[in-house]
């Protein structure tokens, strides 16, 4: 019994930095298709793997996935002892993804539309985090703002992301979008949204 409850301790007394890693699940980004991939380890061993794609990569070229060489991102850490997990360069990026899932499962996107964003969010991963994240963040926010204007839907104009668009095609009371596409009804951003904007987010004609 003495045994036991000195081991327990030393597991328990151990610092973060030097934990046992008994049993911990590990969440990876691949910065070139968006794919999630949880790995469970119990020992230091590996024993359950599952990689998934996100609305990211659903929405990327399908020949560019099919191409692309997967190079992992620690995402999050979580061990037996620790429900919390270290702070990573890519820790937002599993947030901001699923919170893009949900604000396109509600909000009209165009195929196009959905192609940009991707292929931007993939572009800025590479070059580092937070940058695709706060992309995706702020798509997700301007976004919603068209949906409290009563206009649930983006599409892409002349390569430029139009927030607001009229899903019958009816240009609304919003001013036009880039060169008067006539489909398409922008959503005007004030000085305000521009500021808590990323610079990254800002330009949305890439």
């Amino acid at each position: 019994m003495r045994r036991k409850t000195t081991w327990l301790l030393l597991i328990v007394a151990l610092p973060s930095g030097c934990s046992l890693d008994v049993m911990s699940r590990h969440q990876d980004l691949d910065i070139h298709t968006g794919r999630i991939k949880t790995t469970t380890y119990v020992a230091f061993l590996p024993v359950c793997s599952a990689t998934h794609d996100t609305a990211i990569t659903k929405a990327l070229p399908g020949d560019q996935v099919k191409r692309a060489q997967a190079e992992w991102r620690k995402i999050s850490t979580f061990y037996w002892l620790m429900p919390r997990s270290p702070y990573y360069e890519y820790h937002e990026a599993f947030g901001a993804i699923r919170m893009f899932e949900g604000v396109t499962s509600r909000i009209c996107f165009s195929p196009a539309a959905l192609q940009h964003v991707a292929l931007q969010a993939v572009e800025l991963w590479q070059k580092g985090d937070p940058g695709g994240s706060d992309y995706l963040a702020d798509i997700c926010f301007r976004a919603e703002e068209a949906e409290h204007l009563g206009k649930p839907s983006v599409v892409l104009a002349e390569g430029c992301l139009v927030f607001g668009s009229d899903p019958q095609g009816r240009q609304g009371s919003q001013p036009a979008g880039p060169q008067g596409h006539p489909d398409a009804a922008a959503l005007k951003t004030g000085p305000q949204q521009d500021t808590m904007a990323s610079q990254a987010s800002r330009n949305l004609c890439n």
